[in-house]
């Protein structure tokens, strides 16, 4: 059956889409936790708190962008900034990993 029969079954299209994000959205649900919890055992605090902390700017940002509509200068920036971040707190840690050994 293709996408165009299932409208004439009795199927919303509207439906198929929401069902789809639900799966995608249950599978990604799976993947993360188990992510985080070899994270959490690998003890890569450093990495958990990074990825938390930028997608609650990525996600402040995008409201704010949401609501200002400025042609996502603020998203760009914010992005490079998360980008410039997550590269320094890398060499940080090489470095200190280094230096201790």
């Amino acid at each position: 059956m293709s996408f165009i029969h299932i409208g004439n079954v009795g199927f919303d299209a509207n439906y198929v889409y929401l069902f789809c994000g639900l799966v995608s959205i249950l599978i990604l649900y799976f993947c993360v936790k188990s992510l985080i919890i070899w994270v959490v055992q690998m003890k890569f605090d450093r990495l958990l708190i990074y990825t938390i902390s930028s997608l609650f700017i990525i996600a402040i940002v995008s409201g704010i962008d949401l609501i200002v509509g400025n042609e996502m200068d603020v998203a760009k920036i914010a992005l490079q900034s998360i980008s410039l971040f997550g590269f320094l707190l890398s060499i940080a840690i090489l470095i200190k990993h280094f230096i201790i050994n």
